[in-house]
């Protein structure tokens, strides 16, 4: 989920008038308890505290003994051998012009991650070892340090992202931001194959799982293999559509769509207008499943919420942090747990009571 230029939120702010020195004030008045335990995400893992979608960030959120979140955020990629690994970025590595796709499966093994800038706004110190700065495994069944091993004989809840890049052609160039459907097709059948792995530990794991994307292409094959394959233990709430308002990185790939600007990705029609067809089914011909949504935090409303209840699917957010102390953001956390929201994407722990 990409990082975000502050906005206004969608439920304005204006007539509260608010002095500076409110911020603190209402930051420490949020204490409604949401419905159920406290379903607070890490995003990409505890990443506030561990540097993003590593290992150590992951078993920190979820898997060791200082866990405090109901579930951790991956992104998911694709090496050019179809292993999946964990990372946003497509090119993560201290060599950025290395990218995961085009990278075998020990060529990865021998790459160190870009530990500065936008991979780490928290400045944290990243230790160099295979738990802190190279990339994580989706599932690792012979050392224990992949993502899912994370979540194996507890009950936290894999989020799992389903990421573009690495399922997108190349050629011709007019064509290269539009989706490769067998590389499509062989991500998700992995993807479904390591948690079907892992789950021979953990027979619950299956049903723990969440997938969000941006993308229709990427939701409507998990949906399919899916039914295909029988997964009895798998509903409809567990799919979720992430939405903003159709920005730079926020981008619905089709057979109809053309980019006119080859390699950007720009031009988007992902936007919260749109959200209905998602949470009343009509958004996927072959299945006619309604799915949850996935809101920036600063556009989601009551009335969405609301909508994806009456339809028995979820309505979440993204990536809301509490350490952050604009009045606006302590607000929306403040609204948004009054009105339901099932689960908070975040980057650091806090409570909501």
């Amino acid at each position: 989920m990409e990082k975000r230029t502050r906005k206004l939120l969608s439920f304005t702010l204006a007539g509260f008038a608010l002095p500076a020195i409110a911020s603190a004030i209402i930051i420490s008045t949020i204490n409604y308890k949401m419905t159920g335990p406290e379903r607070l995400i890490a995003h990409r893992g505890w990443s506030a505290k561990y540097f993003q979608n590593t290992y150590a960030a992951f078993n920190g959120a979820v898997g060791g003994t200082e866990s405090k979140f109901w579930g951790a955020e991956v992104d998911l990629q694709m090496d050019s051998e179809n292993k999946i690994w964990c990372s946003h970025y497509i090119n993560p590595f201290e060599d950025v012009t290395k990218k995961i796709d085009e990278l075998t499966t020990v060529g990865i093994q021998n790459e160190y991650l870009k530990t500065d800038g936008a991979l780490n706004p928290y400045k944290i110190n990243v230790p160099r070892d295979s738990f802190n700065d190279q990339l994580c495994p989706f599932y690792d069944p012979s050392n224990n340090v992949g993502y899912l091993n994370c979540f194996l004989n507890n009950n936290a809840h894999p989020i799992i992202e389903l990421k573009i890049e690495s399922v997108l052609q190349d050629d011709p160039i007019d064509d290269c931001m539009k989706i490769d459907q067998d590389k499509v097709t062989t991500f998700i059948t992995n993807i479904l194959k390591d948690i079907q792995t892992a789950s021979t530990s953990d027979a619950s794991l299956l049903s723990r799982c969440y997938f969000v994307s941006f993308s229709d292409d990427l939701l409507a094959e998990t949906i399919r293999q899916v039914h295909e394959d029988t997964y009895s233990q798998v509903s409809n709430k567990q799919f979720q559509k992430l939405l903003d308002d159709g920005g730079n990185g926020a981008y619905i790939l089709s057979d109809t769509y053309k980019n006119t600007t080859p390699g950007s990705k720009t031009g988007s029609t992902t936007n919260v207008k749109n959200y209905e067809k998602y949470v009343d089914g009509s958004w996927n011909q072959d299945g006619n499943e309604p799915i949850g949504i996935d809101v920036y935090y600063g556009l989601l409303t009551s009335k969405m919420i609301n909508k994806a209840h009456q339809n028995n699917v979820e309505a979440n957010c993204w990536t809301a942090n509490y350490t952050r102390t604009e009045i606006a953001e302590a607000m929306s956390l403040n609204i948004l747990a009054k009105s339901g929201c099932d689960l908070i994407t975040t980057d650091d722990w806090f409570n909501l009571k």
